[in-house]
């Protein structure tokens, strides 16, 4: 049996095109998907051999999807339904091999089915010319890979001496051994943040960048196998031809290279690669070489996207220099970028702090814990960090301790950024302007007890009357607020400084450090010291 995708967001013409069509009289299963991000993901479990797609759909486009699955199955035939009789599209679609375009206001049952006879009668073809194809087995089978995973680890941290088992395994998954040099790979996915916008599942781009570069080391007379080693990364395993007649290393690159060009021009997806430094042949090379490939870690924060290095070439120093010594001069030039909304210096300005950090190599923990403290304090200076009831500090504690390159620093300051502006920019134009003072005169005092009898003459205003205004345009009272605001800029404190809670509370006008506590308890569910054991990244003071 054939396995078709009939895709449309459309859920009539779905339906149309699933009952015009005698489909298991033609051999054909079928699956009916509403979007392209859902039939990508069926398709990883089970490959389709016949695609039917409908063009102008939201998020991913049928062209796109084609595209996509054609690197799960280069032997995919497809056929196209729109309502666009675009010239763009059919030279597009012409590209991609796609077989039939059919226009939906001319879609009747039996044109449909002449098309379908098509797409079956070249899939046969195919199957005849390179014998038969085993279509029900799932290459994406969570099971292989975590076998293959948990295979490295015991190979890298267990003994050896069930070699003989070990090799069999190791054989069944195509690396032998007995019979071939092989040098290992490391591969990295350094544009983390927008492959999980896009893929959703790490089983769904690994899979697919495991499939391209075994499908690129084939054409190329080569062979590639990979293991899942986490979600962004990959070892790999390139077999060496001739250790006698040619420098294994200067094909393997150009394979990589190659590998590395199709993943970014197909996937979107950016990678960078460490070789080992040498050929292995037995389970001891490769135990050591695990070793050391597998245990990079800090140390890829610096090696750029698309990069192909060797382990021994990899620069292990950092600075001894503190980076908080740039802190004042970057955090200003950002501040007066968000106060001036100059949009569109914000990408200038962080690529240009960014390349400082990669000259100076400051260490990545301090890089990170840097990007946090100014993050966090614009969002406090400027109330971007109480836009919402949501736990932003939090939530940024986390996206920024979960960084691993120096790309990813890239793409979360100019999200947060972005969006900070874009936020103070709708806080403007319709928040009321007393409001926007009242929230200033808050985080301005925040040392001292902030009554709302105080901040309303400040404004010159009768207190009932700022009352139910601050109520009114922001959804809580002035008391929780100022509570509120007090209790996140307590975590920085907590996160980035080593002042005692107690030290902490009476910064904040907190004369009782008992009441600080309680009401730090009622925010976040746990007392201060175990937040700061949770999250504290390192020591920083802040004035």
């Amino acid at each position: 049996m054939m396995n078709a995708l009939l895709v449309d967001d459309n859920f009539q013409m779905l339906e149309y095109m699933n009952d015009c069509i005698p489909w298991l009289e033609k051999g054909i299963t079928v699956e009916l998907c509403e979007s392209g991000e859902e039939a990508l993901k069926y398709a990883t479990k089970k490959k389709p051999d016949i695609l039917i797609t409908d063009i102008d759909m939201p998020e991913m486009n049928g062209l796109e999807l084609i595209d996509l699955l054609h690197a799960i199955n280069p032997n995919l035939e497809s056929l196209i339904i729109s309502c666009h009789d675009n010239f763009n599209y059919a030279k597009h679609a012409v590209k991609l091999n796609v077989t039939d375009y059919i226009l939906k206001d001319m879609l009747e049952p039996e044109n449909l089915a002449e098309s379908i006879d098509l797409l079956v009668s070249k899939i046969k073809e195919k199957e005849n010319s390179n014998g038969q194809i085993d279509k029900l087995k799932s290459y994406i089978d969570q099971n292989q890979w975590s076998l293959k995973r948990h295979l490295l680890h015991q190979i890298r941290d267990h003994s050896l001496s069930n070699s003989d088992n070990l090799k069999s395994q190791l054989n069944n998954f195509g690396l032998k051994l007995d019979e071939f040099s092989y040098i290992p790979v490391v591969v990295q996915i350094t544009n983390k943040d927008d492959v999980m916008n896009k893929y959703k599942s790490s089983e769904l781009y690994m899979f697919a960048i495991d499939n391209i570069s075994a499908e690129v080391a084939v054409n190329k007379g080569e062979e590639m196998i990979s293991f899942m080693n986490d979600e962004y990364e990959l070892i790999c395993f390139v077999k060496v031809k001739s250790l006698i007649k040619n420098n294994p290393f200067v094909e393997m690159k150009k394979l990589l290279s190659h590998v590395e060009e199709v993943i970014d021009k197909h996937l979107n997806i950016e990678i960078s690669m460490v070789h080992y430094h040498q050929p292995i042949s037995n389970l001891t090379q490769m135990k050591e070489s695990l070793s050391k490939l597998m245990n990079i870690g800090c140390h890829w924060f610096y090696v750029g996207g698309n990069e192909i290095i060797s382990f021994h070439d990899i620069d292990y120093s950092f600075s001894q220099v503190s980076i908080f010594s740039e802190y004042t001069t970057f955090y200003e030039e950002i501040n007066d970028m968000v106060t001036d909304q100059s949009e569109d210096k914000v990408k200038e300005v962080i690529k240009k702090w960014i390349n400082l950090f990669g000259e100076k190599r400051y260490h990545p923990d301090e890089v990170k814990s840097l990007i946090h403290s100014i993050l966090i304090n614009l969002a406090i200076r400027h109330q971007y960090l109480y836009q919402s009831d949501s736990n932003q500090a939090t939530v940024l504690h986390s996206q920024v301790n979960a960084i691993s390159t120096i790309n990813q620093v890239n793409f979360h300051m100019y999200k947060y950024i972005k969006d900070m502006m874009d936020y103070l920019r709708s806080e403007m134009e319709t928040t009321h302007e007393d409001i926007l003072k009242a929230k200033r005169y808050v985080v301005e005092n925040m040392h001292k007890k902030i009554r709302m009898e105080e901040a309303s003459t400040f404004l010159y205003m009768n207190s009932s009357y700022f009352s139910r205004l601050f109520r009114k345009e922001t959804g809580m009272t002035f008391t929780e607020y100022v509570t509120k605001t007090k209790i996140e800029k307590s975590t920085i404190y907590l996160i980035e400084t080593e002042l005692t809670v107690e030290e902490i509370s009476h910064k904040l006008g907190y004369e009782n450090t008992s009441y600080y506590i309680k009401l730090f308890k009622k925010y976040f569910s746990i007392p201060p010291m175990e937040y700061r054991k949770n999250y504290k990244f390192s020591k920083v003071d802040i004035i």
